[in-house]
């Protein structure tokens, strides 16, 4: 985590200092761990997904089917539903410390099990694996992100996990001039951070934060954003199943 962690701080004009970094870190993990044997937040099994079109941004509406987070992991037994909790809770505490609009957690899967008779298209693309969202709090948005080269060329997303590359951007406009990926669906987001989650030396997910303000990111924000990166993976929340 700390190799994402030195050119997020100098990218925000910060000076590295590793020993405060692992500091500071560690406070704020006791303070998450404090806010998870508080609470217990129940995580949404199932989600509304707008409509998938083939250009950089979310459609108009929603697909009829919620998407099922049981079509792409395994949900069944205590232990599941005991981790995608405290993912959930740990998420709303990031929402909380750092007013982000917008909260996700992904997991790379190779295949959804999306039931046959279910006609609706959440993004995937047959023989690429994905990031699928499995939990997240703010407004609909898309399920699926290809882990594709052609869709990474579309997707923050799927670039930042495909290059393991955490990606920064206090302006999106101005992302979205020089031709840097960019995938839409909220065009009253401003600011957007996508962070890579690890676990053993396996990729396995990925963190997204957005902000409906531009210049959002402040050293402060990014440490919290980086705590719980560093919780998820540490904890493997985020492993193959």
């Amino acid at each position: 985590m700390i190799k994402f962690a030195r050119p997020l701080v100098e990218q925000l004009g910060g000076t590295w200092d590793e020993m405060g970094f692992l500091t500071t870190i560690s406070e704020k993990r006791l303070e998450l761990s404090h806010y998870l044997a508080a609470q217990q937040l129940e995580a949404p099994h199932q989600y509304r997904v707008p409509r998938v079109e083939d250009g950089l941004t979310c459609g108009v509406g929603m697909v009829q089917n919620p998407f099922e987070l049981r079509w792409a992991v395994e949900l069944q037994e205590e232990a599941h539903l005991t981790r995608l909790n405290r993912l959930y809770t740990a998420l709303h505490w990031v929402k909380e410390k750092t007013c982000l609009d917008w909260v996700g957690l992904y997991q790379k899967i190779d295949q959804p099990q999306i039931p046959t008779y279910i006609d609706d298209d959440y993004g995937h693309e047959a023989g690429s694996p994905s990031l699928v969202k499995i939990c997240y709090w703010g407004a609909p948005s898309r399920a699926l992100f290809p882990l594709s080269p052609g869709f990474a060329r579309r997707s923050n997303n799927s670039r930042c996990f495909l290059e393991q590359q955490p990606v920064l951007a206090q302006d999106i406009e101005q992302l979205k001039r020089e031709g840097a990926p960019y995938y839409e669906c909220d065009p009253e987001v401003s600011s957007e951070i996508c962070i890579p989650i690890s676990w053993r030396g396996l990729d396995v997910g990925l963190f997204d934060g957005e902000a409906r303000v531009s210049q959002f990111f402040n050293p402060e924000r990014l440490l919290t954003c980086l705590t719980l990166v560093d919780f998820v993976a540490e904890e493997g929340l985020l492993m193959p199943l």
